[in-house]
């Protein structure tokens, strides 16, 4: 017999349907990334680090993971406005003050994103690129 909320087919196996199921669904922003494990990066462009401060950065699928080395916190950086697009680059921008990371998407119409450091905040999306943003970089001075 099947649980509430969950209906027979034919040959016994339980399923929801797609109305029970998008009631139950909670709130987005109520979902929270626990771990990342792995990363998706091709070549060095997906790495980058910031000796100055002992944070690097990968990318893993759609997700930027900041990495602390000395504590071993782990950020998880990603975009909750619209759907993901696979990251195919990653950049530090280099120095103390916090500093910020951006990311490159790759596919068509893809866009760069820059984030804040320290208060994860997704500040800027630039867009105009017409295929997958394949390396990123800040300059040294930090424009």
């Amino acid at each position: 017999m099947a649980s509430p909320g969950l209906k027979s087919t034919p040959n016994n196996h339980s399923y929801t349907s797609i109305d029970s199921f998008n009631s139950q669904q909670t709130d987005e922003s109520a979902l929270e990334l626990e771990e990342v494990v792995g990363l998706t990066t091709k070549n060095a462009s997906g790495l980058a680090s910031d000796p100055s401060t002992g944070v690097c950065a990968y990318v893993a699928g759609c997700v930027a993971v900041v990495f602390a080395v000395d504590s071993g916190a782990r950020s998880y950086l990603m975009v909750s406005s619209r759907p993901p697009k696979p990251l195919s680059c990653v950049a530090l921008s280099r120095g103390g003050g916090g500093g910020y990371v951006a990311a490159g998407e790759s596919g068509q119409q893809p866009a760069i994103l820059i984030w804040d450091r320290l208060t994860h905040t997704l500040l800027s999306t630039l867009k105009g690129h017409n295929y997958g943003v394949s390396c990123i970089d800040f300059s040294p001075d930090g424009r």
